[in-house]
């Protein structure tokens, strides 16, 4: 008998490298298209990260609490980090060698959020997930269903959310 056990902040995948690459046997122009300068899409994938978006991702703790977070405490599963170091139970954050990829913000064929999102990228909170696509709304890692989107993981509240374009399509199309 298989046992499954939910994914949690002390249970998860452990990505190290190379899943973008995967991602990119299928969907490579979403990979190249920083280098080839297209529009729509603007998150870099496979980039360390930059200095204030490693402390950002150490120190958010949610809406509710912003800077509660600690740097040995700061993993959250919902929005996952590739490093070599990273283990299954691990609850480290992320440190500049690490890098955002695919499934930071995607899941792999996998979501009801569209655009396979980890969230819905068109909520400005978790309680409206599912509500505004329609789909099966996905689940919260916080308490307060006022969260606002998991972006705030690695991106300062109030930052410019213009990179976060609703109108890039679909994965796949």
């Amino acid at each position: 008998m298989i046992v499954s056990v939910p994914e949690s902040n002390a249970n998860h995948v452990a990505y190290k490298s190379g899943m973008s690459q995967w991602c990119a046997n299928c969907h490579l122009d979403y990979l190249l298209s920083e280098h080839r300068g297209l529009s729509g899409f603007e998150h870099p994938a496979d980039h360390g990260l930059e200095n204030d978006i490693v402390t950002q991702y150490e120190i958010y703790n949610g809406t509710l609490d912003p800077t509660g977070a600690t740097a040995s405490s700061s993993s959250l599963a919902a929005v996952p980090f590739e490093d070599a170091g990273n283990t299954i139970n691990g609850s480290l954050g992320p440190t500049p060698s690490s890098t955002v990829f695919c499934l930071t913000c995607h899941r792999a064929q996998a979501s009801s959020g569209p655009r396979s999102g980890r969230w819905d990228f068109n909520v400005t909170s978790l309680g409206q997930d599912g509500v505004v696509s329609g789909s099966y709304a996905l689940p919260n890692p916080y308490p307060d269903p006022n969260q606002d989107p998991l972006c705030y993981k690695c991106h300062e509240s109030g930052s410019d959310r213009s990179a976060f374009d609703p109108n890039v399509p679909d994965i796949g199309q």
